[in-house]
């Protein structure tokens, strides 16, 4: 994979996958990480979590939005926060031995609005930004929630999304070879057309070394027919991995 970094090229092994956990569970930092190199090559831990953290484990990476807060106006849609102070606190989590970054957006699919998709996708190209300077591989986590409006609107908001998101990582001048993104599956249909529609909105997604396509318990029976559509119509440059937040779907998602 010419061009990318180190720590990238792990990220994206082919046949395992990333995990977002749960900080309580994440808590077990090393005790955990020594358990996961079969099946996972990143690993999203608090901060504290770092120290110890095997190295012949999955690689550890910190988690940097601090959550999220009302948008104002925004009639209930909401904006993650946590670019304060982001340049010092990457600098410092990496020598720590933070491997990579990570910041999640997930926009409200019933009150979806573009103030709230330009809010919370600049935010994550400033992030994406701060990481190129800090020298490490960015996961842009940007999704977009269950609808209660059917799978051709779930599809079309994604994709709107994944437009925005590229015209601001593309005004912000962050160069796609350190870039992750992590976005979810188009819900609420059948696995060929949860592939097929998920698939055509991958179509609108920024320019990055690898796209990871998030997976829970409920999606996970679409993922082979997802895997083998994108594997002919995504663009090569992109390697496609899967995350997921639960050490047991690790494996399930790779079989």
């Amino acid at each position: 994979m010419p061009g990318v970094t180190s720590p990238l090229a792990t990220l994206l092994t082919p046949e395992r996958c990333l995990l977002l956990l749960d900080p309580v569970v994440a808590a077990a930092g090393p005790a955990l990480g020594a358990g996961l190199s079969r099946w996972v090559s990143g690993v999203v831990v608090p901060p504290a979590a770092l120290a110890g953290f095997p190295g012949d484990g999955p690689l550890p990476g910190v988690r940097m939005d601090t959550g999220t807060a009302a948008l104002p106006l925004g009639r209930g849609a909401t904006v993650s926060e946590g670019l304060d102070g982001l340049s010092r606190r990457l600098d410092a989590l990496a020598e720590h031995g933070a491997r990579f970054a990570y910041w999640r957006a997930v926009l409200d699919a019933e009150r979806y609005s573009g103030a709230a998709v330009h809010a919370n996708t600049h935010a994550l190209a400033r992030f994406a930004g701060a990481c190129q300077e800090a020298d490490l591989p960015a996961l842009l986590d940007l999704r977009v929630g269950t609808t209660t409006h059917g799978i051709a609107v779930h599809e079309a908001l994604v994709t709107n999304a994944l437009e925005k998101l590229d015209a601001e990582l593309t005004r912000a001048g962050v160069a796609p070879a350190n870039l992750i993104l992590v976005t979810g599956l188009v819900r609420h249909g059948t696995p060929a057309e949860v592939a097929e529609r998920t698939v055509r909105a991958l179509g609108a997604a920024p320019r990055t070394a690898g796209i990871a396509l998030a997976v829970d318990a409920a999606g996970r029976t679409n993922l082979r027919a997802v895997a083998e559509r994108a594997a002919r119509y995504l663009d090569s440059s992109a390697t496609l991995t899967f995350c997921v937040d639960d050490p047991g779907l690790a494996e399930q998602a790779l079989a």
